[in-house]
């Protein structure tokens, strides 16, 4: 969620549709730059967003605190639950593009500037180095920042960044002898928003993988059709399971 973005009253969130693009420029030289990829983002009234990405959309709902992953091609719709709500002074409707929060991300305003027409405010922070993963029987140290896997696509609608590995299966067996490379993270965070239309006009998300930039155009400020924030019908419904409890918890 985005932090320190100017206030924005919840019964005044102003809807709108807007024209995104990401673009990932790899740090390695030589390495051919990605395509962009074309997405759309809608917003409603009521703090609802979706964002369009072809043959998948994703939906989320800040008052029921879920999203839902629509695959228009399986024809399926997974539901799983949101995090909790933004505080005040935070951006509604877990739009992408938002940047992290906690006391470890050092934030700079970068004041006012046009994008595109739009007046937007600019914040820039900055992640700690991530410590490297402890070697089999060693102790792990404190757990680092839940930011930056926020930032690396574990929050919908937000673009997955490249190099991230994929974490085991539950019961995939005991971890490989040798402690596996430390993942590329984000670094810096560059956020523009609309002072009108509480959108992220423009993010740059910098690290050692290279840079991901998020454009976003707002175009009609009317309320999309409410078709856009429902799961269609024949659509075979999929409920995600919840999470595990860390260890040492009770179980209820």
């Amino acid at each position: 969620m985005l932090q320190g973005v100017p206030s924005i009253p919840s019964t005044s969130i102003p809807p709108v549709s807007a024209d995104c693009e990401t673009t990932t420029q790899p740090a390695q030289p030589g390495v051919a730059t990605p395509k962009p990829v074309p997405w759309k983002l809608f917003r409603s009234a009521d703090g609802k967003t979706c964002a369009d990405y072809g043959n998948k959309s994703v939906i989320s709902d800040p008052g029921s605190n879920q999203a839902i992953v629509l695959d228009h091609v399986k024809k399926e719709a997974s539901i799983f639950p949101m995090p909790p709500a933004p505080k005040p002074g935070q951006a509604p409707g877990g739009l992408p593009g938002q940047a992290p929060t906690g006391p470890s991300a050092n934030v700079q305003d970068l004041g006012k500037k046009f994008i595109d027409g739009h007046e937007a405010v600019g914040k820039q922070y900055t992640l700690p180095p991530m410590k490297p993963p402890s070697p089999p029987g060693v102790a792990p140290p404190a757990a680092p920042s839940p930011q930056a896997p926020a930032l690396a696509g574990k929050l919908p609608g937000m673009p997955k960044l490249p190099g991230l590995p994929t974490p085991p299966a539950p019961g995939a067996g005991a971890p490989a002898a040798n402690p596996p490379a430390q993942p590329q993270m984000p670094r810096t965070v560059e956020v523009w928003t609309s002072t009108t239309q509480h959108v992220p006009v423009l993010t740059k998300v910098t690290g050692s993988f290279g840079q991901q930039i998020n454009k976003c155009k707002c175009g009609s400020s009317s309320e999309p059709p409410a078709s856009k924030f429902q799961i269609p019908s024949g659509y075979k419904v999929v409920q995600m399971p919840k999470p595990p409890k860390p260890p040492g918890l009770p179980t209820t």
